[in-house]
């Protein structure tokens, strides 16, 4: 994995710093994943983009070194995460079953189908980041309002704000789409 630094001086400090921090990037990892396998592959994420930015690192004193890598864990494993339940929602949408689910979770009843999915994926990309990762992470995969805000570093108010706003925004901007088609 190490092969490809620079230099030997590099090489070895990209290892100590791995080996230092490696189950620190770990337990983030699963934190965020919650599986196994996934975090062992998004910790040798980690682990090259360490590598990758190794100059960087070593400007940094140790609490600074640790929370860089510490970011650099979370941004990685919560890209894994949104990158592995995409591939679980296109192969839902894909499939026969998702053709005619219906859904009555609220009371505004809608008929689920690939077309209202997929402008539902799109609306939710365009709200930006801000809303949608809390919102998708709540709604979609059932985190609590409290791992969401440990996950993004965010106190829980806010987060509970961000969800709340983005869950209106999504409603409006769907609700002015279906007026538009009708």
């Amino acid at each position: 994995m190490f092969k490809k630094t620079k230099t030997h001086k590099n090489r070895i400090f990209t290892e100590q710093l791995y080996y230092k921090y490696e189950n620190m990037i770990f337990k983030i990892a699963l934190d965020i994943l919650r599986d196994k396998h996934l975090a062992e592959d998004a910790t040798q994420e980690t682990a090259y983009k360490i590598m990758k930015y190794c100059d960087r690192v070593k400007a940094f004193n140790s609490d600074e070194e640790r929370n860089y890598i510490a970011a650099i864990a979370r941004n990685t494993a919560i890209n894994s995460y949104n990158k592995h339940n995409k591939i679980i929602i296109e192969s839902f949408v894909d499939s026969k079953e998702c053709s005619d689910v219906s859904v009555s979770s609220n009371p505004d009843e809608y008929v689920i189908t690939n077309e209202s999915v997929d402008i539902i994926i799109d609306e939710l990309k365009r709200l930006g980041e801000k809303y949608s990762e809390p919102l998708m992470m709540h709604r979609l995969y059932k985190y609590t309002v409290k791992e969401i805000s440990e996950i993004l570093g965010v106190p829980e108010r806010t987060i509970k704000h961000r969800i709340k706003r983005g869950t209106e925004k999504l409603k409006a901007k769907l609700k002015k789409d279906d007026k538009n088609e009708q």
